[in-house]
């Protein structure tokens, strides 16, 4: 635009316009993250915060990401490629898309823009989809919008390579043969489309969709329901459900990510009329496990309802969902809360509710697990009437208390199941040594337990405490689920 504008062939009204429809589509970038702003409260969109591998996970490992991103990419080139099962491209197809960029830029000049703009687009797409933990599932959902136009330049290539011929006659040839290739594949690959989408449609139909005309035929009105699959449940079943994996409901995607523990926090924090009175759930990934809930009691004696998956499933054996039954369950919050008592007698000044993302935030909590790549979960434990969120540690954890009164002593009890070898963690306030505290060792049941930090280090208001191996990085680890802390003078 600068040198029409210069050459005279533009003047600069026009060229300031045509720049401002060329930054439409930035305009647009920036106009869903204001959407997901007003909408969320974040500029990170519910499902990127439910799938991303930079979030799903409650402790982010660079090597970790990168493995699973690139495991992606490199299921995405194997489709792409017609290298695998999934029938979404005829073979070759991802090697004649790239022919048929490069033959843009070589013989249209005037294309070579949009030749690289096509090239950088869809590896961007490539590598952001790839980060999804989903991005391989459904067919490629996320990649089929684009189909369109990598067929065209898979067409652009063939033709391509076509012109290498030196003869019209051989020119000719070579286009109807690579033609026939793709016909071929596209003949022999659509009945399995077509048997796969009945399949998966009718699985559907057998679970989320069956599950939706029950509620709405037997749950009152105003019932609120807790799914993990939120979809046919949500538009079919007529009442207002809480998303137990983030995507339609604000504020659950981290939670749910760090485990159960962490997702029964987030929701007895609601207020009491805004939890779920049912649940509609299955048990395995994705999304957190709902047997803690059960065990724990959150869940009625039996199911109200028990829909088993029917429909066959495909040859390879696999099913469009991950689950072979959803339970209905009619919840019970009586014991909610239970584990935010104090196990000790005295006053407390400030309690750490492990689990409780709220609460870890407020106390600065980290867990410093001893092996790269151990994920800190989050459970949910009952023992008589007494329910606690807790998070599963393998090394040590840090954390600040507050509201402490300096020069008298501090008592730090906790609620704890350590059933490792190894039972010794070292105390550390404010960066100096109060001791080794032994953890009671269990298997089965929690237990009580109890450290003195002297007066001398009590030196202000808060105290940042650290626990810590006794032999840092060498194995056994300090191993044991942290139900919470209490600070008591």
């Amino acid at each position: 635009l600068a040198a029409a504008r210069r050459a005279g062939t533009v003047g600069t009204g026009p060229a300031v316009g045509r720049g401002l429809v060329a930054l439409l589509p930035l305009a647009a970038g920036v106009g869903q993250y204001v959407f997901y702003a007003l909408a969320t409260g974040t500029v990170r969109a519910n499902g990127v915060q439910a799938k991303s591998h930079l979030y799903d996970e409650p402790a982010f490992y660079l090597g970790r990401f990168v493995d699973r991103t690139v495991a992606n990419i490199r299921g995405v080139v194997d489709s792409f490629g017609g290298l695998n099962a999934t029938d979404f491209a005829f073979p070759g197809a991802l090697l004649l898309f790239l022919a048929g960029l490069a033959y843009l830029f070589a013989t249209r000049r005037d294309h070579r823009p949009l030749a690289v703009a096509l090239g950088v687009g869809f590896a961007l797409v490539v590598g952001s989809a790839s980060t999804l933990s989903t991005a391989l599932i459904h067919e490629l959902r996320y990649f089929q919008p684009f189909l369109p136009v990598f067929l065209l330049l898979a067409a652009c290539g063939g033709y391509g390579l076509t012109r290498l011929a030196p003869r019209p006659r051989q020119r000719r040839f070579a286009a109807h043969a690579l033609l026939v290739v793709a016909l071929l594949f596209t003949l022999v690959a659509t009945p399995t489309w077509a048997e796969r989408l009945g399949r998966q449609s009718a699985t559907i139909r057998d679970t989320d969709v069956s599950v939706a005309a029950w509620i709405d035929r037997n749950l009152p009105r105003d019932a609120i329901v807790g799914v993990k699959d939120v979809g046919a449940i949500a538009y079919h079943g007529h009442r207002r459900v809480v998303d137990l994996v983030g995507l339609a409901t604000n504020g659950l995607a981290e939670p749910a990510n760090h485990g159960t523990g962490s997702l029964y926090e987030a929701l007895r924090a609601l207020p009491e009329d805004e939890r779920p009175t049912h649940f509609a759930v299955y048990e395995p990934p994705p999304g957190p496990s709902m047997r803690p809930f059960a065990d724990a009691g959150l869940f009625g004696r039996e199911p109200l309802e028990t829909f088993e998956v029917r429909a066959p499933a495909a040859l390879d054996g696999r099913r469009i969902v991950p689950f072979s039954e959803v339970n209905v369950h009619r919840a019970d919050w009586r014991v909610a809360g239970s584990g935010d008592r104090a196990p000790v007698e005295g006053e407390v000044v400030d309690h750490l509710n492990t689990g409780s993302l709220r609460s870890e935030e407020a106390h600065d909590y980290e867990v410093r697990m001893q092996q790269p790549g151990l994920q800190p979960h989050t459970t949910l434990r009952r023992h008589g009437n007494v329910l606690d969120s807790g998070r599963i540690v393998v090394g040590g954890e840090a954390f600040t208390a507050e509201g402490l009164t300096p020069g008298q002593p501090l008592r730090i009890a906790t609620r704890v199941l350590a059933p490792g070898s190894n039972h010794e963690v070292r105390v550390r306030v404010d960066g100096r040594d109060a001791g080794v505290w032994t953890l009671p060792p269990g298997e089965d049941r929690w237990s009580t337990a109890e450290f003195t930090v002297p007066p001398d280090l009590v030196t202000s208001g808060t105290a940042r405490i650290e626990l810590e191996p006794t032999r840092p990085l060498l194995s056994p680890y300090p191993e044991y689920t942290s139900f919470g802390y209490w600070f008591l003078q």
